[in-house]
């Protein structure tokens, strides 16, 4: 992988932040926030000398005007079923525009580019109307609530990614 990469989009950029980066945004965080943060992902970034886009953050820039709106990620590199988790947060004067719904189908996108992933999954806290609906638009099926080990309960779900034969 490149040591920098944007995904691009109609509004939006997604930009591969550089491990550094990640740790120093991790490090500027309310420690409330710090503290239900996976300690095995933190190890795994601070391990890192290049960005690596399984580990590190893409900071979801708007291209009008070069803001950051909101960051996505995925939780690590896929497992031994060819699964990935991603997650994303989109800031409160950017959210219900489509945003956080335009980064998650970039996400994919790179997915379908790489032969290891085989599905991407997603959790929602159940509360979350507006995440549920981005993961609906997205093509994500809710497969009910799990308990999470970091997140507690949270919806579970999943998008088989199928290969055209």
């Amino acid at each position: 992988m490149s040591a920098f990469m944007t995904l691009s989009g109609q509004r939006i950029q997604l930009e591969l932040q550089q491990p550094a980066e990640v740790l120093q945004w991790v490090s500027s965080l309310p420690a409330e926030v710090r503290s239900e943060i996976s300690p095995a992902w933190l190890s795994a970034v601070s391990r890192l000398t290049t960005a690596d886009p399984w580990y590190c953050m893409f900071q979801i820039r708007m291209m009008a005007g070069g803001v950051v709106a909101g960051s996505c990620a995925f939780k690590g590199p896929p497992d031994e079923f060819g699964a990935v988790e991603l997650a994303y947060g989109v800031e409160g004067p950017w959210q219900g525009q489509g945003i956080a719904t335009e980064a998650v189908r970039l996400l994919l996108k790179f997915c379908r580019g790489q032969s290891a992933v085989q599905s991407v999954i997603a959790h929602t806290v159940p509360d979350n109307a507006g995440s549920a609906r981005v993961l609906e638009k997205c093509g994500f099926v809710c497969c009910g609530p799990v308990q999470h080990p970091e997140d507690g309960e949270v919806n579970r779900w999943e998008l088989a990614l199928c290969s055209s034969t």
